[in-house]
């Protein structure tokens, strides 16, 4: 299951990741498009209908694939497979004869703030180090 979403208005953020190298730069924005994925899961999991703990468990963040200079891709959904929860995407959109819980959507929705802020606060923290690792 995976849903998608735009964040936009970071021109000035990507100039800036533009002067470190291909490699650094892909490590920045993955780390802080994880640690808003992780704000995204927080929230899903307090909105979880169905509370086994197998859907809670399934929660997981996955980088995609990377090209210089085009966008950063970070899925956040559930692991498929018989020991994770296969049936989340029914649960989120419903079926023929259930109607739609969703726990993603909402906690992407609700929370946009909060998911900016995680962004800026790890890239806030990570970029000086890694500008400090570069003078060494």
């Amino acid at each position: 299951m995976e849903l998608a979403g735009d964040l936009h208005g970071f021109d000035d953020l990507e100039k800036s990741l533009g002067k470190f190298s291909e490699r650094l730069e892909r490590q920045l924005a993955l780390g802080a498009l994880r640690a808003g994925g992780r704000v995204i899961i927080k929230f899903a999991k307090q909105n979880v209908p169905i509370d086994d703990g197998v859907l809670k468990k399934s929660f997981m963040t996955k980088a995609g694939r990377f090209s210089p200079g085009r966008e950063i891709l970070l899925q956040v959904g559930t692991k498929g497979g018989k020991k994770f929860a296969w049936y989340a995407h029914m649960v989120e959109f419903g079926t023929a004869t259930t109607k739609a819980q969703p726990f993603f959507r909402p906690a992407f929705d609700e929370h946009p703030h909060e998911i900016v802020e995680a962004i800026g606060m790890k890239l806030a923290a990570d970029i000086p180090k890694a500008i400090l690792a570069g003078k060494k």
